[in-house]
């Protein structure tokens, strides 16, 4: 029989910089802040990691490579009622506890959502422009 790693779900932030927050399977603490970092290109120690839930069941896991981002769907699984599938504005909510997804996606999104409405392609991914309602 193989020996498989615990697998945790972590809740990773820079706090100076909430820009990417999201969440992370990982064996350990360490690795999730790692893994965040490489991707995000924070320094290292820059990312902190809160356990969220420990010991998740594979069952609950869409792919058990790890570590790796979070799905919607591992956490509904895991009983996160999702509060907005809008990609780069993604929230769901745990018991009292809210957790909203880093914005600068969302901007990067906005951003060439303006630049394509200019040249009349709409708006491709679905923003809103700042300040009209959609």
């Amino acid at each position: 029989m193989e020996f498989q790693k615990p697998v945790h779900l972590y809740w990773i932030t820079v706090p100076d910089d909430p820009s990417e927050d999201w969440f992370v399977f990982a064996s350990q603490a360490h690795l999730a802040r790692q893994f965040f970092e490489e991707y995000e290109g924070f320094e290292t120690g820059e990312a902190e990691a809160r356990l969220i839930e420990r010991n998740v069941r594979s069952h609950a896991l869409a792919d058990p490579e790890i570590p790796r981002w979070a799905k919607l769907s591992e956490l509904e699984a895991l009983g996160f009622e999702i509060l907005s599938r809008t990609p780069h504005l993604r929230s769901v909510r745990k018991g009292e506890e809210t957790f909203v997804e880093g914005y600068l996606q969302s901007e990067i999104a906005e951003a060439r959502d303006d630049l394509a409405e200019t040249v009349g392609r709409g708006r491709p991914f679905g923003t809103r422009r700042q300040g009209k309602p959609n």
